[in-house]
């Protein structure tokens, strides 16, 4: 489904001043993606602000994003929530809709045990799409061992991982028993230690805002690892600058920038700080805006 090393976008939701749907401002979001290469589209994930939108909204979402795309790159859902069976409810509904594949959170605020997240997951292997575990501690508060991702990459329709803990021990083991799987950095700011520890592939926040560069950065990180560094590594305050504070906000005020969408964010997220906004533009040369 996806190329080696992959650039895959979790693209974000703009909003209108009323923070309802922007679809115009997505629509040339999503084909600037196209044109740009990247690999794939995350649609309603952490970056698209997924835990402020209703379930009808992420439908809608999906509707639109699949008669933009047409299948020229895949589309992938994301599926999870703190609910079991909303989230099943959800892949449900995504694999009817025409999903390529969808993105399922280790379920966050409850907590659950290993058998918990186990069972959530067998239970969304059921569905028949294709599935990406999406492991995120810093937001889920909840670490999955080794022994339980291999549990879960084993089930039916687990056709790979976003690993987001920081752990390269993890990667590096990930790469060793799952070399047919996916595995996906999610830590822009590692990406090539992540690639040197096993990682395959990338979706990554940052791909809203440069696309063909980071996709370029992914696909030299295993050929020509030199040139990837020296794209990379001048990027880095840029980066620093734009995760500073929780992810989207930085993001989303580059796009306004750039012109591709406006400023806003659905509470609880709130716009950058002005501290913030001086970082973003102090670095913005970097990322050519």
């Amino acid at each position: 489904m996806f190329p080696p090393y992959s650039s895959i976008v979790p693209i974000i939701t703009p909003f209108q001043t009323d923070l309802s749907i922007d679809y115009v401002s997505l629509s040339k979001m999503i084909e600037w993606q196209i044109d740009q290469g990247s690999d794939g589209i995350v649609c309603f994930g952490t970056t698209g602000e997924s835990p402020t939108l209703t379930f009808d909204e992420k439908l809608d979402l999906l509707k639109f994003i699949l008669e933009i795309t047409r299948g020229k790159i895949p589309v992938i859902a994301n599926c999870g929530t703190n609910s079991t069976q909303e989230s099943l409810n959800l892949t449900i509904a995504c694999k009817e809709l025409g999903a390529d594949c969808g993105l399922t959170v280790v379920p966050y605020y409850n907590r659950p045990s290993e058998r918990g997240c186990i069972e959530h997951f067998t239970k969304l292997s059921q569905v028949g799409l294709p599935l990406i575990l999406y492991h995120i501690p810093s937001r889920t508060q909840v670490t999955l061992s080794f022994n339980v991702i291999e549990k879960i990459l084993n089930l039916p329709n687990f056709i790979g991982i976003k690993e987001c803990s920081g752990d390269l021990h993890l990667f590096a083991k990930l790469a060793k028993h799952f070399p047919s799987k996916n595995l996906f950095s999610g830590s822009d700011l590692t990406l090539l230690d992540e690639i040197k520890s096993g990682a395959n592939g990338s979706i990554g926040a940052i791909a809203n805002i440069i696309p063909k560069t980071w996709s370029n950065i992914c696909k030299l990180a295993h050929v020509k690892p030199e040139e990837a560094d020296e794209i990379f590594s001048p990027l880095l305050p840029a980066l620093n600058a734009i995760y500073s504070e929780t992810n989207p906000s930085g993001v989303k005020y580059a796009l306004s920038l750039l012109g591709y969408c406006k400023n806003q964010l659905r509470l609880p997220m709130v716009t950058l700080s002005s501290e913030g906004e001086k970082k973003v533009a102090l670095h913005s040369h970097l990322l050519k805006f």
